[in-house]
């Protein structure tokens, strides 16, 4: 059925899981997307730098991918070993090589000390991040000069939630009384059961597992009032391939929408 969990890197995928919200490989693919298409950096000098670790490297390994797949001219490719970032050197050294834009897989700490370490020897350039992995205090942690300059990338956004949704879940959780500490899990985790439900009203009566299957992969633009829109088919998998980008204030200390959804193909 319809999973909330993250997509696995499995190839080729188990075709009886249905991943609702995309993983770390569409939100790298998707903030590749966003720069070049909506800010025309795919000519600037870029590099992908990643912690080796499963989601970082694997979205460092689709940023590449990615960019590679849209031309870029140049962007280079660094990996460095789990918990030994030293953020002035690798800031140093990208500096030097007159890199412009970064897309950067680490943790908050790494991003945040990264960032001080740029601003202390007056580079700044255009930085991408996973929110899933960088968000935490970012904005209080960017410098003044990095306005326009930081984006995230997020799976869903609280906007996702329609008015129909919002009730739904209200109404369950006042009837279960359900602890509002885990509310985007339980957000998630209903999205999936409505996706089900959607799926076995399609499939009909006469119920088996190949035409749940097929129900689920017919489902287009489905809307559970809680997620980005669904889209499954036979070859995907991953209902919402994208993700929404999110700009970095630094002078409001505040985060703010930089578009709309931009899809990971």
């Amino acid at each position: 059925g319809p999973a909330t969990l993250l997509p696995q890197t499995v190839k080729p995928p188990n075709r009886y899981v249905f991943y609702l919200l995309p993983g770390a490989t569409e939100q790298a693919r998707a903030l590749i997307n966003f720069a070049d298409t909506n800010l025309g950096l795919k000519k600037s000098r870029a590099a992908v730098v990643y912690e080796e670790g499963v989601l970082t490297t694997v979205a460092g390994k689709a940023a590449i991918d990615q960019a590679q797949l849209r031309g870029w001219e140049t962007i280079a490719n660094t990996s460095f070993a789990a918990k030994s970032f030293v953020a002035m050197q690798r800031a140093e050294e990208l500096k030097k090589q007159q890199v412009e834009t970064v897309f950067f897989f680490g943790d908050n700490t790494q991003t945040a000390t990264l960032l001080a370490a740029a601003n202390t020897i007056e580079w700044r350039p255009n930085l991408f991040l996973l929110g899933s992995l960088a968000a935490g205090d970012l904005a209080n942690a960017v410098p003044d000069g990095f306005k326009d300059k930081i984006f995230l990338a997020f799976p869903t956004v609280p906007s996702d939630i329609s008015t129909e949704g919002g009730a739904e879940y209200r109404a369950l959780s006042e009837k279960y009384k359900l602890t509002p500490r885990h509310r985007a899990s339980q957000f998630a985790a209903l999205a999936a059961a409505k996706t089900l439900v959607e799926g076995l009203k399609r499939a009909g009566a006469d119920l088996s597992r190949e035409q749940l299957i097929s129900a689920l992969e017919g489902l287009y633009d489905f809307d559970t009032g809680l997620t980005p829109r669904i889209i499954f088919g036979p070859n995907r998998r991953i209902g919402a391939a994208g993700a929404y980008m999110i700009k970095v204030n630094p002078e409001s200390k505040s985060l703010a929408s930089a578009s709309g959804w931009i899809t990971a193909n």
